[in-house]
């Protein structure tokens, strides 16, 4: 049984009237015939009696005929709703983010795109640049906002703007009430700071720093959240570097302060695997294109 058999079930069963239903499917009446034919066949019991100008429904296909319109009427609802979700206004959407982008970047650019595309939901996960470019890359994220460049095969990042890094101390640290801090003056600190295995390019760009500033930290802790960093300087178990945008964050018992020397400009983008050409992730990225850009300086 097909489907067209179905169609042409419904034509003659609203028509009563196999020349009619033949006019409306704009086929022969003798192809309606041979189709009706064919699924009464499969079904093994007749759907109408024949009489010479009209035809009826037998009760059995009365029965048939009320389960056909639930059966095509869900058709068209899944229809619909397919075109919906290939036009990119219905479905899901996986975004992994870095713990600073959450209320600098990404809370109101995704109201921002709710507003146009409520009909899409988005899952959020947080993580670091290697374990979202991994989870884009293994089809378990859709899109991924993180820092620096994307070097992983068959992704593609668009930038939104750049930030630079700002020093994290307790709320009574003996530098609180500075204005600005230089890294010599933290030489003998204990630094909570990112594993090496989750952002190399962006350890090592601290490192340069201290190494510019003559001597090399003291690693106390690390952690891979950027938030949990924080919370932990908070808990007094060290200090940390973070991005300025993270300044103006929910963070209590601590202070940021801007440093002396010049740190490089970070990069912050958004990353999306090229090759799936998912929908709802191409309506995200033009909107990207017209929101307002990201500068954190």
């Amino acid at each position: 049984m097909e489907l067209r058999h179905l169609r042409y079930f419904e034509a003659v069963a609203q028509t009563l009237h196999f020349g009619q239903a033949a006019d409306r499917l704009n086929i022969s009446q003798p192809a309606v015939s041979k189709q009706i034919k064919e699924l009464e066949d499969e079904l093994g019991f007749p759907l109408f009696i024949r009489y010479k100008k009209k035809v009826v429904l037998t009760d059995v296909g009365k029965v048939f005929w009320a389960e056909t319109c639930k059966t095509l009427q869900q058709v068209e609802r899944s229809v619909a709703k397919a075109r919906l979700v290939r036009q990119g206004e219905i479905g899901e959407m996986r975004i992994g983010y870095d713990s600073a982008m959450l209320q600098a970047i990404l809370t109101p650019l995704l109201k921002e795109f709710k507003q146009h595309y409520p009909g899409v939901k988005l899952i959020l996960q947080e993580g670091c640049n290697l374990t979202l470019s991994t989870a884009l890359v293994e089809d378990r994220l859709d899109v991924a906002f993180t820092y620096g460049s994307v070097s992983l095969p068959d992704l593609t990042s668009q930038p939104l703007g750049q930030t630079g890094y700002v020093v994290v101390l307790p709320l009574h640290h003996r530098l609180a009430g500075e204005d600005i801090i230089s890294l010599a003056q933290l030489r003998e600190e204990n630094f909570i700071l990112c594993p090496r295995y989750e952002n190399p390019a962006l350890l090592d760009e601290q490192l340069r720093l201290f190494e510019q500033a003559g001597y090399r930290p003291n690693i106390l802790q690390e952690s891979s959240s950027q938030a949990a960093r924080i919370n932990m300087v908070s808990a007094g178990l060290g200090i940390t570097l973070t991005v300025d945008m993270l300044s103006n964050g929910p963070f209590s018992d601590v202070v940021f302060k801007p440093l002396r020397e010049k740190s490089p400009d970070l990069v912050v983008s958004m990353a999306w695997h090229r090759g799936r050409n998912k929908p709802v992730v191409n309506k995200l990225v033009r909107l990207t294109q017209t929101y307002k850009k990201i500068n954190a300086h």
